[in-house]
């Protein structure tokens, strides 16, 4: 089985021990995950922004922000410029780990791409049913995490405000 159809069934279902131990898996595999998610980079885009948008809270739990943002970067480059869930997922990844690196004007770009905004309007956040505003990173995080607040998403609230690399 792919890594990508690994992370599609998933996803969602991992929890607790079983996600820290799918975790340590990609963690140990990561070369072989990282070789075929740059194979999707070339035959099949829209397969590796799907991967680079399953992978990012692997990257952001286990340290790896940069190559996340890097990674995504690349995929959101490279995939389908159409506004879609999947699209929408790396947009918030990207965003998020950007945030994870106190760039905040990256991420504040990121959050409101057009395409993720249209996109999350129409859908529940995946964390707690709650719609999610396009506007929310700007008011809730100003110019610098120094100035951030607790609105937003509740996965953002509750995350240390120390820039990773």
């Amino acid at each position: 089985m792919s890594y990508l159809a690994e992370l599609v069934e998933g996803s969602g279902r991992h929890h607790g021990a079983e996600l820290i131990a799918f975790y340590d898996r990609l963690e140990t595999e990561h070369t072989n995950v990282l070789a075929e998610l740059e194979r999707y980079q070339v035959e099949e885009p829209q397969s590796a922004l799907q991967m680079a948008a399953l992978l990012w809270p692997f990257w952001m739990d286990r340290g790896h922000i940069a190559e996340g943002r890097a990674r995504l970067a690349t995929a959101l480059e490279r995939g389908p410029a159409t506004a879609s869930a999947i699209r929408a997922s790396a947009l918030y990844g990207a965003g998020t780990l950007a945030f994870r690196q106190a760039a905040n004007a990256e991420a504040a770009r990121l959050f409101e791409k057009p395409e993720r905004s249209a996109v999350l309007r129409a859908a529940p956040c995946a964390t707690d049913g709650r719609r999610m505003q396009a506007g929310w990173p700007r008011r809730a995080y100003g110019s610098s995490a120094s100035s951030a607040t607790t609105e937003g998403p509740p996965a953002l609230s509750t995350w240390s405000r120390t820039p990773r690399t």
